[in-house]
């Protein structure tokens, strides 16, 4: 395993821990909302989460019809800076502009989780996954390729420089981990202060366990390490230094 640094000004806009369960209960979604009123004293900004089908109905021509469906409730605090989603297909944690750190996150899942299978009984969980959108700065006219370790291979009869930039890609890790990294940029403006790269990694696992298992934990930071390698290995050095 590698060590990377502690970052003090980490540029993360959002973390996201999330599980992915089956349900249990046969209204999952009454039980969802229960879970909403027992957090309102610390999550009083209160919201439904909809879930949209769409089909195409018979006729000449066919026509699309959507239809959207409860399946959770989405809670903010006051600041709304942190949020806690219970939805009858799983779990979430938003930490939101003033991330803290990892410990933070982590805790707060470790209380939140189990009020969660208290009420919707899940049977299993079925993916776990860590998701953190870095958001990262640089002046207008600065070559943010130069910045980056992972980014795309032009041909060599190509221009060499890139004026935007929207790169997903899903890169596999041991026992079945994976993750979803996304790089996206858009182009300097005479007006912009400014020029950023959106730099968003998702770390998951299909992965079926009982909900009270502790190994879920051993997941996460299992997760966690995989971020973090994602993160300083798509940049250079000098790019991650500028945020200890």
């Amino acid at each position: 395993m590698t060590t990377y640094p502690h970052l003090n000004q980490a540029p993360i806009t959002e973390a996201i821990l999330d599980i992915r369960v089956e349900a249990g209960m046969a209204d999952a979604l009454t039980a969802t909302e229960e879970f909403a009123q027992g957090v309102k004293g610390e999550f009083p900004v209160q919201r439904p989460i909809e879930a949209m089908a769409t089909r195409m109905a018979p006729g000449k021509p066919a026509k699309a019809e959507s239809q959207t469906t409860a399946v959770g409730r989405i809670c903010w605090n006051t600041e709304e800076t942190r949020a806690v989603q219970a939805r009858t297909d799983g779990f979430s944690l938003n930490h939101v502009k003033h991330y803290g750190s990892w410990k933070d996150l982590r805790g707060h899942a470790k209380e939140m989780w189990p009020r969660y299978v208290a009420l919707v009984k899940p049977t299993s969980v079925v993916r776990i996954a860590l998701r953190y959108i870095n958001k990262l700065d640089f002046p207008p006219g600065d070559d943010i390729a130069g910045h980056l370790r992972t980014k795309p291979l032009l041909g060599p009869n190509l221009p060499g420089a890139v004026a935007v930039n929207f790169m997903r890609v899903d890169v596999p890790f041991d026992n079945g981990r994976r993750a979803f990294i996304t790089e996206a940029t858009l182009p300097a403006t005479p007006e912009m202060t400014s020029q950023s790269l959106i730099l968003d990694i998702d770390a998951f696992v299909l992965r079926q366990m009982a909900p009270g298992d502790p190994a879920l934990w051993d997941e996460l930071e299992s997760l966690r390490e995989i971020k973090n390698r994602c993160f300083f290995e798509s940049l250079r050095k000098k790019t991650w230094r500028a945020y200890l």
